[in-house]
């Protein structure tokens, strides 16, 4: 009887685990099919953001250029298509797709532990946390280096205090909710300490700047020029904001760029 109770299992068994597998290979496969079309759209759109702008400029034009600076080599293009598209398209395209990668990393992570596609980081006050952060180091004058590093030791310590909160009230019971709870909590908290912060900042010149540093200001990723000139918006002599570091960019190639984009 063992020995026929044991046959019938396999057989039984075996088809089972072998539809298992087939279904496991079929959603891997659409997983990599999905994966790799989503790169193809992120390479086809880095293309095309290179070619868009007030000045145009050639598909065959920006290949020359970034293949001969991969390589050290002289080209025939223009100093002007050398500024638009080195110092001002190429560093907001790779932030932008560096920003874009992290937020899609920490949503990814947010919804795999919340077993939820609809959460975000303010959740947990990550956000807010973070936006403390920048605020107290640009009301006290630290660097951009200092204001980035307080906006993440902030949110991670925002993130770290919602979770202690719970644990400590929940003991091991109803974590997931104990933990969303005491997220929005400690996210009310930290809004309300950006709200002090903005009371206390000088209107004319720390209070805008914590403005533009919570909307995500990308300016900063043009580069500073090093001959004196400025991208259409910055006056000469103009700061460049502290919620970001500037993209490096070689000295002598910057120029005017009243040049390129005249008054009308």
């Amino acid at each position: 009887m063992d020995t026929e109770h044991a046959a019938a299992h396999s057989q039984t068994g075996q088809p089972q685990s072998s539809a298992y597998l087939s279904v496991y290979r079929e959603k891997r496969r659409r997983a990599v099919l999905v994966a790799v079309g989503f790169l193809a759209v992120l390479v086809g759109v880095v293309c095309v953001s290179f070619l868009l702008g007030r000045y145009p400029v050639t598909p065959g034009t920006v290949v020359r250029m970034l293949w001969c600076k991969l390589w050290g080599l002289s080209g025939d293009w223009t100093a002007v298509e050398e500024t638009v598209v080195l110092n001002i398209r190429l560093p907001r395209i790779l932030a932008a797709v560096a920003v874009g990668s992290a937020l899609s990393v920490s949503g990814a992570s947010y919804q795999g532990i919340f077993k939820n596609p609809m959460v975000s980081p303010d959740i947990l006050g990550a956000s807010a946390g973070a936006s403390v952060g920048a605020a107290l180091a640009l009301l006290l004058g630290w660097s951009p280096a200092m204001v980035q590093g307080c906006a993440f030791a902030l949110g991670i310590g925002a993130v770290a205090l919602a979770y202690t909160l719970s644990r400590s009230i929940g003991r091991g019971n109803n974590m997931i909710l104990l933990l969303v709870l005491c997220g929005m909590v400690v996210s009310t908290l930290f809004q309300a300490g950006v709200s002090i912060i903005k009371y206390l900042a000088d209107p004319d010149s720390t209070l805008p700047e914590i403005t533009y540093c919570r909307l995500q200001n990308r300016n900063t990723a043009n580069g500073k020029s090093g001959s004196g000139h400025h991208p259409p918006g910055h006056e000469a002599g103009e700061k460049e904001g502290r919620c970001g570091v500037a993209a490096p960019q070689r000295p002598g190639l910057s120029i005017h760029l009243s040049s390129i984009f005249p008054a009308d």
